[in-house]
């Protein structure tokens, strides 16, 4: 997960270039984004971590999961087809079918004599969201 900071390019009237504020990727576990694209270690290795990018990235919000694991998978190129389920349809499918697919979701703190309590965690729920778009 991380945080991105979109880059800028500023040219003057003649195109050349005035200043230049690359893109920055930061590692952040509370960010909303995910990039692919190709990258190397930096200098000193896996030591330091940093990764240096190669080429162009995608940027995905954190709630595309299907949409970002389908084009890590193109890009690593496995050599057996992988099927990688539209979860979303898949849930607006059951909620249009009359399930409860919170009744799947059984954390261990959610429960307490075998009834369901919601969390502040289940506000935050993308199934919450999508069973919400099928409803309406």
């Amino acid at each position: 997960m991380s945080t991105i900071t979109l880059g800028r390019v500023t040219k003057d009237k003649g195109g050349n270039v005035v200043s230049r504020k690359p893109a920055q990727f930061t590692e952040d576990p509370a960010g909303g984004c995910v990039i692919i694209g190709k990258a190397d270690l930096a200098e000193g290795g896996q030591d330091d971590g940093i990764l240096i990018q190669t080429g162009p990235v995608e940027v995905f919000g954190d709630y595309q999961a299907a949409e970002y694991l389908r084009r890590a998978v193109e890009l690593l190129q496995p050599s057996r087809p992988i099927n990688i389920p539209n979860f979303r349809a898949i849930v607006r499918e059951a909620v249009r079918q009359g399930v409860d697919i919170c009744e799947c979701c059984r954390p261990l703190e959610n429960q307490r004599d075998g009834e369901i309590r919601h969390t502040p965690a289940c506000a935050d729920c993308i199934v919450r969201e999508w069973m919400e778009e099928a409803e309406e």
